[in-house]
């Protein structure tokens, strides 16, 4: 396999696994597993669809740009607001989740370390390795994504020694966390920066394609064998962030998996960063230093928000900003060409994501 095509595999993986890997064993234990499951590849194979909608909009536009730039080429000023808002919101749930957990994590690893103090030491560390502008793409960080997936790998295998019955759970399927798997396997703000990976490539249409279906597939497998485990291994016992029910019954996992969960996150904090600095720089014409300063200061703004369940955070980003994203995405690309068959999957995309929007809404 060509290695700029493995690297493109592993970077859309990246661009999808983050903190929403810690809250699916809680979900998927209080839904049904197996529907939980079901639904979650459903969603994959959905965001699929719209991935390579989102791919051949940027194969048929010159020029380099993030969502809100072709927004504006295909549909006008209006929708480069919408979708620039749209993009800030996910990024600015992103990262509020990923200083939340930080401060979690990082007291599992150091218990003498509060909760505030943990923010501001990640935060510190983030923000001054992005002010060196090490690119998540970059050779630095090329390994961690083949870290996460080795060490889910053995987590799997670990966690097969633990009776399968903790996987019962006689709760009904539900849709309720629905905003959520969108949020956990949506990776399609990414695309843009593993165009620039391949575009030196004799078959980059071909690669950007497979890379968002096997990047994709990888994740939902990772998510799988990572809920699988961690229910297996502690069962009803399993908190909303997986990593502090583990502390009392397995500590060592505990501080295995804290230590895991801030390489995720801080890799998953660096892509969404550097998207954020694309969209200042590519489609606003700010500069480049301008650029980072301001994607920089969208991390410290979380000092607002630290009192909002961070289970709140992501189902109001992946139900709200992610449906405005994937309804932009259809749009343009009806801009391109129609058939039968596109609307069909434009329709499905429209309608999961609308159901996805209602779903964090109390009945």
């Amino acid at each position: 396999m060509n290695p700029k095509l493995v690297k493109a595999i592993f970077l859309q993986f990246s661009g999808i696994v983050g903190a929403g890997i810690f809250t699916l064993p809680y979900l998927f234990y209080h839904s049904n597993f197996i529907f939980s499951v079901f639904l979650l590849s459903t969603i994959a194979v959905i965001t699929i669809i719209l991935n390579i909608f989102y791919i051949e909009i940027i194969l048929k536009t010159p020029g380099d740009h993030q969502l809100s730039g072709y927004a504006e080429i295909y549909l006008g000023k209006f929708f480069k607001v919408v979708s620039s808002l749209s993009i800030f919101l996910i990024a600015f749930g992103a990262l509020l989740v990923y200083m939340k957990l930080a401060s979690v994590f990082l007291a599992v690893i150091f218990p003498f370390l509060s909760g505030i103090l943990g923010i501001i030491f990640f935060l510190l560390i983030f923000t001054v390795t992005n002010f060196l502008h090490l690119k998540p793409s970059g050779k630095f960080f090329e390994a961690l994504p083949f870290l996460i997936f080795i060490s889910i790998i053995l987590i799997f295998f670990f966690s097969l020694k633990f009776p399968s019955s903790t996987l019962i759970s006689f709760s009904a399927p539900s849709i309720s966390f629905l905003g959520i798997i969108i949020f956990t396997i949506s990776g399609f703000t990414i695309i843009p920066e593993i165009e620039e990976l391949l575009r030196s490539t004799y078959h980059k249409k071909e690669y950007l394609i497979k890379s968002s279906i096997i990047g994709t597939l990888i994740s939902v497998l990772v998510y799988t064998l990572f809920t699988y485990s961690i229910i297996k291994i502690n069962g009803s016992s399993v908190s909303p962030d997986t990593i502090s029910g583990l502390v009392a019954s397995h500590p060592l996992v505990a501080k295995s998996l804290a230590l895991l969960g801030l390489v995720i996150i801080f890799k998953a904090g660096l892509n969404m960063i550097l998207i954020i600095k694309e969209v200042f720089y590519r489609d606003f014409s700010i500069s480049q230093k301008k650029s980072y300063l301001l994607s920089s200061l969208i991390p410290f703004s979380i000092f607002l928000f630290l009192s909002v369940s961070f289970l709140s955070i992501i189902s109001v980003t992946g139900a709200v900003s992610v449906a405005l994203s994937a309804i932009i995405i259809c749009l343009m690309r009806l801009k391109i060409s129609h058939s039968i068959l596109v609307d069909v999957f434009i329709f499905l995309i429209i309608f999961t994501f609308v159901v996805g929007l209602l779903s964090i809404f109390p009945l």
